[in-house]
């Protein structure tokens, strides 16, 4: 694990169901933080949705370990979101994870 590897930054998002004052539920975006990743693509995929095409992108992200990060939140990197398909703790040894994320289709 070289510290020069993990040279991108990204964020990580959390929503939640919270109510207003109306007792209305509203989904709340909030913050895990903002972690130092090695970042690598994967594949890429041609989606054709509704006689649109999108481009969905797959990149593995890996970062020091965090038990706090979860397969429903959401990793923002240079202005684009990405699902969290799959979380991996590499090697079983609590060090790094390794974060599978496809490109959020058609944002």
């Amino acid at each position: 694990m070289l510290p020069s590897n993990y040279r991108h930054r990204i964020r990580i998002l959390e929503f939640t169901i919270e109510q207003d004052e109306l007792l209305q539920e509203i989904e709340v975006e909030k913050e895990l933080g903002y972690f130092w990743a090695d970042i690598r693509t994967l594949k890429g995929e041609d989606i054709q949705t509704a006689g649109m095409e999108f481009q969905k992108n797959t990149f593995r992200f890996i970062i020091r370990y965090n038990p706090a990060i979860t397969s429903n939140m959401i990793i923002e990197y240079q202005g684009q979101r990405y699902d969290i398909d799959e979380i991996v703790n590499d090697n079983l040894r609590n060090h790094t994870l390794t974060i599978i994320g496809r490109t959020k289709v058609g944002i």
